[in-house]
């Protein structure tokens, strides 16, 4: 019966590993989606905020033409066109949805690209410290290995001697 070490435990390690660091990569590849992500916003919120403030003031300056019309008959005072009131909302608005892209933005970088960027750090660490430990664990299993083959050769040698002098004693 021929006897070995690490029949019954086979070594995982390579396909853990392999599957952490297609878990790392997975990590890294939504970090990278949220900083493009986050570039977007930014880029959407600036554009937003320029035609905001562009049509704003043409607004602005088209406002009495529109609200009493190019021979006023009256002073244009407080008088305004409701329309003109309405489309001063709606940049308004404009200009507030691209202040909470910027921060959307801000949040994206900051909060979730950052995070992911710890993470995948921390379990990149954690992954060499195990591929360390995996390989000291297999060069200690290595050195044992070779001992116990020395050890089994000079065990089987003086088995021999053993037995070549018990068989000499008999004859």
């Amino acid at each position: 019966m021929d006897v070995s070490i690490g029949d019954e435990i086979k070594d995982g390690f390579k396909k853990t590993e392999s599957w952490v660091k297609s878990n790392l990569a997975f990590v890294q590849e939504m970090e990278s989606f949220y900083k493009q992500r986050s570039l977007i916003e930014r880029e959407y919120a600036e554009k937003l905020t320029k035609l905001a403030q562009e049509s704003l003031q043409k607004t602005t300056k088209l406002g009495p033409t529109l609200s009493v019309g190019d021979e006023p008959t009256i002073t244009p005072g407080s008088l305004e066109c409701a329309s003109v009131v309405a489309w001063k909302e709606v940049l308004i608005q404009c200009e507030n949805i691209a202040r909470e892209k910027m921060k959307l933005s801000g949040k994206f970088d900051s909060y979730v690209a950052q995070g992911l960027s710890k993470l995948a750090i921390k379990y990149s660490g954690i992954k060499d410290r195990w591929k360390q430990f995996d390989d000291d664990l297999k060069s200690t299993r290595d050195k044992h290995y070779n001992d116990m083959t020395v050890n089994k050769k000079a065990y089987d040698s003086a088995c021999e001697a053993m037995e070549s002098q018990r068989a000499k004693s008999l004859k």
